[in-house]
């Protein structure tokens, strides 16, 4: 039987497998900037800011495994605060 899709928020616990699924698109070099996922730290560190200034990041997940995920930071400035930075990426 195949399991679902689940969708939800990223949490600090998910932070390891958002860098895996990270590092593994990224390794594709096909369609991110990134050619591997920072290091833990510095992943860390982006995910809590986009939490911090309001931002939103989802995983999808599959047997309990992050496969993908999308992020909206929000823009720095009052005024376009409306608008977003879009990150998405899923595994092959």
């Amino acid at each position: 039987m195949n399991e679902p899709i689940e969708i939800c928020p990223l949490t600090k616990d998910t932070i390891e497998g958002f860098r895996h699924a990270l590092d593994s698109v990224a390794q594709e070099k096909q369609y991110l900037l990134l050619t591997e996922a920072p290091p833990l730290e510095e992943t860390v560190a982006f995910v809590l800011n986009i939490m911090k200034t309001n931002g939103v990041i989802l995983v999808a997940k599959h047997a309990q495994h992050i496969i993908g995920w999308c992020d909206i930071r929000r823009a720095a400035f009052a005024g376009v605060w409306h608008c977003g930075l879009l990150g998405i990426g899923l595994m092959e």
